[in-house]
């Protein structure tokens, strides 16, 4: 088949017009199709769209340089290097010829600008990066590696060319259109369907505490703490004042006063009885509800610093093995409680024995040293791990909780409700737990909140009922 092939010539124009009118007419007598710029006003941003789209449809770029950089173009480049940069940017083979520096010339066809020499040296550098160059001194030379550097890129690398509409077989070109046209359809058509089915198969992972979009705790914060503080007398319950002197009251606040270790012995009493009331197992329940097998998931919960997470195992939350502080007095409650004891024993002999069991069945076993105790505002440093169908860490020290778990079918769903931690909350009020989720499925990490509404509850010391 006989095929042209279009030739883009691309130069400066008045040093080097005679060696375009002699490559063109070179490519003429080949049967090619030669085109350049003199075709166009440079000039025109209009014609430029045009010589864009003429460098598009040309199979070769033909780029001859000689010793002037030409006019320049609104970017500071000359129209020949913007023509240059253009081919390159769309793939178009290049074929370079540079002028040799030595050469006789004219004065007109050399550059006397500084700038304009410079940005030819710069423009000569680069055209010649990454590509074979051939150097030529006479017009005759030029035609001649012109038309040899076409001639092997046409045999090595055939364009795609022009051919006369009467040489196409224009039923098997017809038949071979509805063919990709048919082809394109049904690789489109499998390209959605299996779009759809990756789509289809995502899995989504759900973490929920205690069963709910949210968690609702209650602090309750009590003041029947029988802590060992000073008291005034006129401020005792009458059902406690009834039992005791002014005298008795004061002796107790001045023995207080002479215990260093107070304070310590109140605060264990005091976050033992807190974590008691207000420490919760909570149950997560982690689902895949995706339509899609989820693999290696890592879940990351973070809790607010108003709920405190801790291991179970490590909370000495006895009361009976806080040891007192050496030279404690008793409680005026307490002493009230034995005097009103007395009291009813006289009135009812009989009521004695059952009040020996209950001393017996309720002393105090001073042991351990109430150093032992927890105090709420003290984490532990330990990480701990544990196991049920996968595994839980308990990080304390960053108060979150790690979860790891190998593969969850979809629809499926892992719960953890025997673990050693509990969570105790601290302050009311309205905050957030952060859940972090990935696995080998997803690209990014799924991150979402789940609220926490904490409410305090005040409950005061029953006296009657103590007493």
């Amino acid at each position: 088949m006989d095929i042209k092939y279009q030739i883009f010539i691309s130069s400066t124009y008045t040093d080097l017009k005679e060696a375009r009118e002699r490559i063109t007419k070179a490519i003429l007598s080949s049967y090619h199709i030669p085109i350049g710029m003199e075709m166009f006003n440079a000039g025109d941003e209009e014609q430029w769209e045009v010589i864009k789209k003429t460098i598009d449809v040309s199979d070769y770029y033909v780029l001859i340089i000689g010793h002037r950089y030409g006019s320049l173009t609104d970017e500071g480049i000359s129209y020949t290097e913007k023509e240059y940069r253009y081919a390159k940017e769309k793939g178009i083979p290049i074929h370079v010829f540079i002028r040799k520096d030595d050469v006789a010339t004219k004065p007109d066809e050399r550059e006397e600008n500084t700038d304009s020499i410079l940005k030819l040296k710069a423009f000569r550098e680069e055209a010649k990066t990454g590509r074979i160059v051939d150097f030529w001194e006479h017009i005759s030379e030029l035609e001649n590696k012109v038309l040899l550097s076409l001639f092997k890129a046409i045999n090595s690398k055939k364009g795609i060319g022009w051919i006369r509409a009467d040489k196409v077989d224009v039923a098997a070109m017809s038949d071979e259109l509805v063919r990709l046209s048919k082809e394109n359809h049904d690789l489109r058509n499998e390209v959605k369907r299996l779009e759809s089915m990756i789509k289809a198969r995502n899995p989504k992972i759900d973490v929920k505490i205690n069963d709910g979009n949210d968690l609702k705790l209650e602090i309750i914060r009590r003041n029947d703490y029988k802590l060992y503080e000073p008291v005034k007398y006129e401020d005792l319950p009458e059902e406690v004042s009834n039992y005791m002197q002014p005298d008795v009251i004061n002796e107790y606040n001045t023995q207080l006063s002479k215990i260093h270790e107070l304070n310590n012995y109140n605060d264990a009493i005091s976050s033992i009885k807190y974590i008691k009331d207000n420490q919760i197992k909570p149950t997560i329940t982690v689902t895949n509800t995706g339509t899609g097998k989820a693999n290696d998931i890592d879940i990351t919960i973070e809790f607010p610093d108003e709920v405190v997470v801790m291991k179970d195992k490590k909370l000495n939350l006895d009361l009976d093995k806080v040891e007192k502080p050496e030279g404690l007095p008793k409680h005026p409650y307490d002493l009230a409680k034995e005097r009103r004891q007395e009291e009813m024993l006289k009135q009812h002999p009989e009521l004695k024995a059952a009040i020996n069991i209950s001393k017996m069945a309720n002393a105090f076993r001073i042991n351990d040293s109430f150093r032992s105790a927890v105090n709420l505002s003290s984490i532990a440093d330990s990480v701990g791990k544990f196991s049920i169908h996968q595994s839980l860490s308990v990080l304390e020290k960053e108060n979150k909780i790690d979860i790891s778990i190998n593969d969850l079918l979809h629809t499926n769903e892992i719960t953890f409700d025997d673990e050693d931690f509990i969570i105790i909350p601290k302050k009311s009020g309205c905050y957030e737990i952060k859940v972090s989720i990935i696995c080998e499925e997803y690209e990014t990490r799924d991150e979402f909140l789940i609220p926490v509404t904490i409410e305090e509850t005040v409950k005061y010391f029953d006296v009657e009922n103590y007493l």
